[in-house]
This record gives structure tokens, sequence and C-alpha cells, in this order.
């Protein structure tokens, strides 16, 4: 067996299990100094090319730009965006929007947007650490870093080590999404027996795992570790027997803690839980006094168990697995579909598509001290990121060759965002300050929120719309009101019925209609007004045509074309006016 320095400690390598604990040799890799995103064409344009497919071509500038302030800003773009892009003829112009986008407010809340997502976990039940995020991400923190903080073991504002404490209570839960969000590896399944695609997975690497985790609780909202604890986490095999295993990473090397010098443990142990249980009962005492009342804690532990578990996984030659899981994340976001699929399954036994491109691009993160918005930035300037989502040949390739556009559903935010910035003329205001333009977007996301922050799911694969999601958009009061709230009474001052749809259209769906959605929406419109309202009564007029007009609009943002990311173009299914 081999010994490891670190620090005082010392590591003991027993095996070796994933495919992602190793980066390949970078004389088989494209060199380090090629971007993002022309590393990410190569590599795809090769694989393409070696299954004999055809890759769908660019998409129009239109579409391209409704991708990209999704992805980017969380919402669709304004008709004024929508006009200067598409009317400019500059050959960079899409990098310069990318960079325009990139260097915005709208961005810094988008991606904190997206990686609470990501760390909320897979049941999207974890703590909210979108404050912190958004701090994090505007001041453009490395993702080690924000790993360390989000583990308790670099101090930060905002609490990010909630990530931990909203979890301590339930140390499986905590182990479970450490490993997959962080390593890319679910465990869950190795708490019990053997993993069922990794042999050498056992039980060990799961207690190992949670055994980093064992000292730490939460007391006064704050995040703790004991001082005392046994240093072996116990557990029962599947077969019954019965064994410990201390600190474990999942590549299987053991972290040594130093010996425990006292000579009666057990009772080191309930004396300091009962020192833990006098501070609390002082404080609930000195809280019924005053309110300002000072608040005690306990001393926190001298060698932390968790610091141990940051410490090895950046190490030199752990710290690709963090930058691997993150990648692929980020792949996965952007693209529909990850370079290793399931993305909590970074296993040997489950290949990436494109192996080569995960590990330069991880090697790229980590050379720049993982700045994952160099990432994001090559994703979205690639070609492969601005293809169409029309194949070009009868059969659609295969999802992993990233050949075609995938079509992906909208986030709740990118949906609550998308409705009510529609027609919303005050968010192309120039001149305004940095301060303001922060307010107002903060505002609009908090609105946003609270009308479908609970009604729209947070994507996930395979995901199927379901009917309750159309039923509340059709029943509820505040939400139809939200819809065209100001789009409504805008078109109405239009010139003409034509140009009042081509607003409709433009607002919403990012496009002009065709021949026949104007007519249909032209005919309907009329068909309304005609049956809903007193022709000698004038006063009543206005608020037929604001009724038409929201039934339109209703119809046009709960179609599949406004649903998903316009990867695809879809005509909308309902019949306009059929709430």
């Amino acid at each position: 067996m081999r010994s490891v320095p670190l620090g005082s400690r010392r590591l003991v390598c027993t095996t070796i299990f994933l495919t992602v604990t190793r980066l390949s040799v970078a004389a088989d890799l494209l060199p380090a100094d090629q971007s993002p995103q022309a590393v990410i064409d190569y590599y795809v344009s090769a694989k393409i090319a070696a299954a004999g497919v055809t890759a769908a071509a660019a998409a129009d500038d239109a579409t391209f730009l409704r991708r990209l302030t999704l992805d980017l800003a969380g919402r669709i773009p304004t008709p004024r965006e929508l006009e200067e892009f598409t009317q400019s003829t500059r050959p960079t112009k899409r990098e310069e929007w990318i960079d325009r986008f990139v260097n915005s407010h709208w961005y810094v809340r988008q991606m904190a947007s997206v990686l609470n997502g990501i760390l909320r976990g897979s049941g999207n039940d974890g703590p909210d650490l979108q404050d912190y995020l958004l701090v994090a991400v505007r001041e453009r923190r490395g993702w080690n870093q924000m790993f360390c903080e989000m583990l308790g073991v670099a101090s930060a504002d905002l609490k990010p080590e909630r990530f931990v404490q909203g979890r301590v209570n339930d140390l499986d839960l905590l182990t479970r999404d450490v490993s997959s969000i962080f390593f890319g590896i679910n465990i869950s399944c190795s708490q019990c027996h053997v993993h069922p695609y990794i042999e050498s997975l056992t039980q060990d690497h799961f207690f190992g795992m949670r055994a980093f985790f064992s000292r730490s609780y939460a007391f006064e909202d704050r995040l703790f570790e004991r001082q005392f604890s046994n240093s072996r986490v116990k557990f029962t095999t599947s077969g019954g027997e019965n064994r410990e295993v201390g600190l474990m990473f999942l590549t299987g090397l053991s972290v040594d803690t130093p010996a425990q010098t006292i000579e009666d443990l057990p009772k080191a142990i309930a004396d300091e839980q009962k020192t833990l249980d006098d501070l609390k009962k002082r404080n609930e005492e000195n809280k019924k006094k005053t309110e300002k009342s000072a608040i005690e804690y306990p001393l926190n532990a001298e060698f932390s168990y968790r610091a141990q578990l940051v410490e090895v996984a950046l190490k030199t030659e752990n710290q690709h697995i963090l930058a691997k899981s993150l990648v692929n994340r980020l792949w996965h976001r952007l693209f529909g579909y990850g370079l290793v699929m399931r993305i909590d399954q970074m296993h040997d036994e489950n290949h990436a598509s494109h192996p080569q491109l995960l590990d330069w691009l991880a090697r790229d993160l980590m050379d720049n001290k993982f700045d994952f918005h160099r990432i994001v930035r090559g994703i979205v300037s690639s070609q492969t990121y601005a293809r169409s989502s029309h194949p070009l040949t009868a059969d659609r390739p295969s999802r992993e060759l990233f050949a075609v556009a995938n079509l992906r559903p909208l986030t709740p935010r990118q949906f609550g965002m998308s409705i009510l910035i529609a027609g919303d003329d005050s968010f192309d205001e120039d001149g305004q300050s940095l301060t303001v333009q922060d307010e107002k977007i903060a505002v609009l996301e908090g609105h946003a929120n609270q009308l479908f922050g609970d009604l729209i799911e947070q994507p996930y694969d395979d995901m199927q719309v379901n009917a309750i999601e159309a039923l509340r958009m059709s029943n509820d009061p505040e939400r139809l009101n939200a819809i065209g709230e100001k789009l409504s009474s805008k078109l109405q001052g239009a010139e003409s019925r034509p140009k009042q749809i081509e607003m409709a259209f433009l607002n919403i769906l990012s496009r002009l209609p065709t021949k026949e959605e104007s007519t249909r929406v032209d005919e309907f419109l009329a068909e309304y007004e005609r049956s809903s309202a007193d022709k000698k009564d004038d006063d009543s007029k206005p608020q037929v045509k604001h009724s038409a007009w929201q039934q339109v609009l209703w119809a046009l943002t709960t179609s599949p074309e406004f649903r998903f990311n316009h990867w695809r173009r879809l005509r909308p299914r309902q019949n306009i006016g059929g709430r």
C-alpha cells in the first residue's frame, strides 16, 4: 500500500474505481491554448463525421438570440433586442452579444439560479442558496472556492454552509447530495449493498463518505463539528457482517485522523453533549428575558472532518473529479443532454460520449482557477450550440452526437420572467444606473417566482409537461391577469390589426406570425368582438378588446413553442380562446 502525505495526516490508497478520477494525458488532448468553443466544435464535429451523420444547419438569428437570452439572461428577448440583433450585419455580432449578456446583471441572476437548481439536488428540496450565489457569481469566485465555502470550511457571508446545515439532520441525504452534485456519482445504492453498476463501490465507500459529516451539527442556526466522537462509523453489511470504516473518499483514499488521547472517550462524548444541552437551555432562558440577549455558542472541533474532505477533493490528483462533474452539469443544462448520462453516474461502466472533450474542458476549468463562466461562454460561443433543431435527414441523429439542437423545457424562472417581461418597455430604457437595473430585475424575479415558482417544474430528463400546469394556467385569476398584463394595453395602441398581431408574436414568440396565424388571430378577434359586446355601448368596447387580446396572448404563452426554449418551432395546438 502507498502512503501519500496530507498535511500532518496521510492517505492510504486502496482501490480506484472511477474513470473520472483519471484525466487523459496531455498528449492525447488538443493543446491547452485553444479556445473552449474551438475544442468543443472539433471533438463534436469529429464524432458526427465518424458516425456518418449530417449535422443540422445553423439556427437563424432570431432563434439563436431567443436561445441565448433564455440561457444567459433567464428570459426571452425584447422586440428591441430582437430587432437590433437581426438587423445587424456585423460578422462578430453573436460574440458581442454573448459578451454583453455575460457582463450583465441578467447573467448574474440567471447563473445564480442555474447553480441554485444544481445545488438543491435531484428532489429540488435542498436549501435555497440564491442570495449567496448572487454574490459569488457577481464576484466571479471559482467553483473550488465556492465548494470550500458551501462545505463550511472557508468562511463567507450569507451562509453558504447552509448546503450542509440544511441536510445535516439526514446524513444519508447529505452524503448522497455531496457525492452526486460535486463529484458526479450517486452512491445511494451502496448504502445497503454493492453498487449495481460498480462492483468495487461498496458500503465502505458510502459510509466512508458519510464519516466526513459524522461530527457536523447545527446549533443556533450555525454549523459546527464536535470535538469528541468515535473516529470510525459502524454499519452492518448486506451479508450481516458488522464493520467499521473511517474517513474515505470516493476513490478509496482513506484519511487517518489524529489519535484521541482521552482516557475515557465515551465520557468525553457524553460531557460534550451535556455542555451543548446546557448551552441550549441557557440560550432559551435568555431569549425569554430579552429579545437582544447574547447567544452563547460552543467551541468548534480542533480537527475538522469536513476540512479533510475538501483537502482530499482539491488535491492535484483528485480535483478533476470536481471539475468534470461541474462541466457535465453545465453541458447538460445548456444542451439538454450531458456528455455523461446520467449526470450522477459518472463511473467506469458509463462512458462519456466525448471523453476527450470532457477531459479537455475539465483541464481548462482547473487551469483557469475553476472559472466556470469561461466554460459557459465557450459552450454558447460554439457552432455546436448554435445549431438548428431541424435535422437535415429523415432520421433524427442520436442525442449524444449533438448534431441537432435538443428541445429543453423552460425553468420556472425562465417561464415566469418571460411572461412578465412581454410588453414591458421599461427594460429597454437606456441610461439606467446599474443599481436601478439590478433592483428592477430583482423585483421582476420575485414576482415571477411568486406567480409561477410552484407551478412550473424544474426540468428533468425526459420531462413531460403535466396537465395540472395547463389547468392552473387556465383557472387562476392572478396568473391569467399576469399574462399579457402590459402587452394587451400596448397592442390596442397600435395603428392597425396586422401591426397588433405582429407585435403580439414578436413580444411572446420572438418571431413574426405566419400568414395562416395572422388570419386565424384576425378572425378570432373579429368574432369575439361581435359576440361579446353590445355594439351600441361604446364604453364597453375597450374592455371587450382587452379580453379578446388576453385570450390570444394566453394561447401563445401556453403553447409548446413558448413552454420550450425555441429549439424547434412548434405551432400552438390550443385553439385561440380555449382557456
